[in-house]
């Protein structure tokens, strides 16, 4: 019962931070048999976490507080 929740909050979680409707696809894999596709989303929402933080760095670096 609690990896069933735990996956269906990691569900939510994708679905909500997820622009790309291609990645409803890997959420729609049996739980068992998604260890590849959860390395993959972890993969992709690195970069693009990563991304976001280049973009805020950006920003922030562009309008000084001083």
């Amino acid at each position: 019962m609690a990896k069933k929740k735990l996956w269906l909050l990691w569900r939510q979680l994708i679905l909500e931070l997820s622009g790309n409707p291609c990645l409803i696809i890997y959420i729609k894999l049996q739980y068992y048999t998604s260890a590849i596709a959860l390395a993959c989303l972890i993969q992709r929402y690195m970069r693009h976490f990563t991304l976001l933080s280049d973009r805020y760095n950006r920003l922030t670096t562009r309008f000084p507080t001083d």
